[in-house]
């Protein structure tokens, strides 16, 4: 997927945990170093949070790029996220792709889903 940084979008996430995971907390983050082993510290993807890499701070503005990045799984066991980037907000100098994952987790914090990576690339 890609979006403008000069004209901006929206990229709406549809997240499905399965029936097993219904009613339970979930959790959308992204990265801009990639999805490989290796990755540092994970923080929330939304403006005040950011990922943090082993090679230092992401590229990640902290500004109202990323929308609440949290929530609770309904009864069907889905949930919604978006990320709207308004015109103008970014001025990469190049593409900036970011990949995205949303993880469930048990009521005892304990890891119980993590999904595939979705990349998003925002382009000049």
């Amino acid at each position: 997927t890609q979006l403008s940084a000069a004209s901006g979008g929206t990229v709406r996430f549809t997240l499905f945990g399965g029936a097993q995971h219904a009613g339970k907390p979930w959790m959308l983050l992204v990265s801009s170093n990639g999805s490989a082993p290796g990755m540092g510290r994970i923080r929330r993807a939304n403006g005040s949070f950011g990922w943090v890499t082993s090679t230092g701070p992401s590229a990640l503005p902290q500004a109202p790029v990323f929308p609440p990045s949290n929530g609770t799984l309904d009864e069907t066991s889905f949930a919604s996220a978006q990320l709207t980037l308004a015109a103008g907000a970014l001025t990469p100098a190049g593409p900036l792709t970011l990949q995205y994952r949303f993880f469930v987790s048990e009521p005892s914090g304990a890891l119980a889903l993590a999904s595939n990576v979705v990349s998003v690339t925002i382009t000049p």
